[in-house]
């Protein structure tokens, strides 16, 4: 490699496009991204035990398992990891808690026609899709890919469209809900970076140059979608997120 780093640019001689020291920050980058999730597993934590909210709660596993999944992949030094087969499992879980939290919030009084709760059905259709894609996973890498973009697109879509329904339709959230759709929007294109690697289409090193960044910026975002919309935010002592 001649000792040449990246940002979004090939290396002369490439080698591995999942190596994290290919590029250039990407492991302070990375470890940001883990403090950052771990600071708001607790924050979100001390929320849920106030309100006892279910779509805190499950916000606080998604950041929580966030901080696990960035923290491997820092440790062992390749975003490889997240298309292992415990490590996809770990990857869909992110959009698809975010997901199901926001279906538990803004649908927290209505069922569907099984008198059964948006956020419960998708709770049981990430759960089914993370035993798939990890049991068949174990086989072949093609399963878990598969199994990452069916769920992963379905999550991001729910994360990028109900926003604009309880906004625009409803008016049940303010228009700090579309954070969210911010959140759902960069986290659909970090995933489309990351697949350039795995399918082989379009530069592999540009796309995972990207992802690092997309991946505070979008972590940032959801943060603050988390903040600020009044239907589901937590609150900080001695701060009005307004």
């Amino acid at each position: 490699m001649n000792g040449k780093m990246v940002i979004l640019q090939p290396l002369i001689n490439p080698s591995d496009p999942w190596d994290t020291s290919n590029y250039r920050h990407a492991d302070i980058l990375l470890w940001i991204t883990v403090i950052i999730c771990a600071i708001w597993t607790i924050q979100i934590l001390v929320e849920y035990l106030n309100t006892h909210k279910i779509y805190h709660l499950i916000w606080t596993s998604v950041f929580f398992i966030a901080t696990i999944l960035f923290h491997q992949v820092t440790f062992m030094g390749t975003y490889r990891f997240v298309i292992s087969p415990i490590g996809a499992v770990l990857a869909m879980y992110i959009p698809g808690g975010i997901a199901t939290g926001i279906l538990y919030s803004v649908f927290e009084d209505k069922r569907s026609l099984v008198k059964i709760r948006y956020g419960t059905i998708y709770v049981v259709f990430i759960f089914v899709m993370a035993v798939l894609t990890f049991c068949l996973g174990m086989n072949s890498e093609n399963f878990i890919i598969t199994g990452m973009m069916i769920s992963n697109i379905i999550s991001t879509s729910i994360i990028i469209f109900v926003p604009f329904y309880s906004t625009l339709v409803v008016k049940e959230t303010s228009n700090a809900a579309f954070f969210m759709t911010a959140y759902g929007l960069l986290a659909g294109t970090g995933g489309v970076f990351m697949s350039t690697a795995v399918t082989g289409v379009g530069d592999a090193f540009f796309g995972i140059g990207f992802y690092s960044y997309i991946l505070i910026i979008s972590k940032l975002i959801l943060v603050c979608g988390v903040l600020y919309e009044k239907k589901w935010r937590i609150s900080i002592r001695g701060i009005d997120f307004k």
